[in-house]
């Protein structure tokens, strides 16, 4: 068949025209919709519902399908369904397939009929919503021991999506461009620097659970490595989002936070307006004012921001489809007023540049390049390749499967899963690390 493109300049000027990515193909016989969701919900069990379109001048009976993510397939047979010429018909896939923390998920989709198959792949990310608290704070504030009990109830109460900062002021642990906006003073706490979440510590669960209630519209998932000599951080971060945007105004955001914060200096000392009273505040009440700095170990303390309140400009596209992960790649490098490298948590969040809150946030997972091993510590763990799909083959249980290029960078980290897609990476040597509850293994591979 002569295929003719026509193309229309109706700019105002009619000075430009860009074309570009023009292909002809012909049309296959089956095609189908996204039948994976845009994000998983952390505990969530998966469903996909999806379209099978029938390209063909002739009726189609009969279909399978098949389904893998991460190791796990599921497979549903319809001999006797339907689809006739040019048209659609809509079908479900029920799993047992749940996430039980925000992660990223290599699938693969396939539908045959006979002679003809049609499959998709992607990545699906796991979703919860995390609350970022970031409390202001300072030694000489009698009255922050508060905030300081509150976080770490909290903490103890809610692991899993609470991630608390203490952003200190007018002391030795405060970092300059960053401090908590507050026109009460001190002490005071904001979640997702949502302004009506903003106040006393008396009210941080409240505002918490105000913040955590909120549907996630955004996933991430983020990994680094860091070079201890240099004091230098190189972070990866794949995100996605549950609804499509054109004009999107997002930007993520890295903060580093060191736990265990000791000096014998008396700048360390905290001023306690607690001491001696009546009211139980988690043991301050028998603690002296001040507080030896030889008796303060502080916690969550903020190291380092990147970026101004609106984060990083461009890391996140303004146009974005719903459930495509999107990528990106920073290096920072840390200050000299960080005491023990070994103490230290990266949050990498997801600002809303518009209005300035935060959509989501989580703890990303930094090692070292050091910590690759050149031998094995495990005989029973082999991997072999089908196509683009790496499997592990193993009798013990996959404890996690990480993909490392020779640079020492983590390309992606997969817990409690036995295959990883090939096909979303570059071309290049890269080491796999295979840890299981037997031991762990390194093998070197060529995409």
């Amino acid at each position: 068949k002569e295929v003719t493109i026509a193309f229309v300049n109706n700019s105002r000027d009619k000075a430009l025209l860009y074309i570009d990515n023009i292909a002809v193909e012909e049309a296959t016989a089956m095609s189908l919709s996204r039948f994976v969701p845009s994000l998983l919900t952390v505990g969530e069990t998966l469903s996909l519902e999806g379209t099978v379109t029938n390209n063909t001048e002739t009726d189609i009976k009969g279909i399978g399908l098949v389904f893998s993510i991460s190791g796990h397939e599921y497979v549903k047979n319809e001999p006797e369904l339907t689809i006739p010429a040019k048209r659609s018909v809509e079908v479900s896939l029920t799993t047992d397939f749940i996430s039980n923390a925000m992660e990223s998920y290599p699938y693969t989709v396939e539908v045959s009929s006979g002679d003809y198959t049609v499959s998709d792949r992607g990545v699906l990310l796991s979703v919860r919503q995390n609350v970022l608290l970031e409390e202001g704070t300072g030694t000489w504030c009698m009255w922050c021991p508060r905030g300081t009990v509150a976080i770490e109830n909290l903490k103890a109460k809610y692991p899993e999506t609470f991630i608390p900062v203490a952003v200190h002021a007018g002391d030795p642990m405060v970092v300059d461009g960053y401090s908590v906006y507050t026109t009460s003073g001190y002490p005071v706490c904001v979640a997702n620097r949502m302004d009506r979440l903003r106040g006393d510590p008396r009210n941080m669960e409240e505002y918490y659970l105000d913040a955590a209630g909120r549907n996630p519209i955004a996933a991430l998932v983020s990994t680094g490595v860091m070079d201890a000599s240099a004091k230098k951080i190189s972070m990866k971060t794949e995100a996605a989002f549950s609804k499509d945007y054109s004009d999107a105004r997002f930007a993520l955001q890295y903060i580093v936070v060191e736990n265990n914060v000791h000096s014998e200096d008396a700048r360390y000392n905290q001023k306690n307006g607690y001491s001696g009273g009546s009211e139980e505040m988690g043991g301050f009440e028998n603690l002296p004012n001040p507080v030896p700095a030889s008796q303060m170990w502080y916690q969550d303390v903020a190291r380092l921001k990147t970026g101004d309140d609106s984060g990083i400009s461009e890391s996140i596209p303004a146009y974005i489809v719903a459930g495509e992960p999107l990528s990106y790649d920073a290096d920072f490098v840390l200050d000299d007023n960080i005491m023990n490298l070994n103490e230290l948590k990266v949050i990498a969040a997801i600002i809303d540049t518009k209005n300035g809150e935060v959509v989501n946030s989580a703890y990303a997972t930094v090692t070292e390049p050091s910590s690759i091993p050149e031998i094995a510590t495990s005989d029973d763990i082999r991997i072999e390749r089908n196509g683009n799909i790496l499997h592990v083959i193993t009798d013990s249980g996959v404890e996690s499967l990480s993909l490392i290029s020779m640079e020492g960078t983590i390309v992606c980290e997969h817990r409690g899963v036995d295959s990883v897609d090939l096909s979303r990476f570059g071309h290049g040597i890269f080491i796999v690390r295979v840890r299981t509850d037997g031991g762990y293994r390194h093998f070197k591979i060529m995409i």
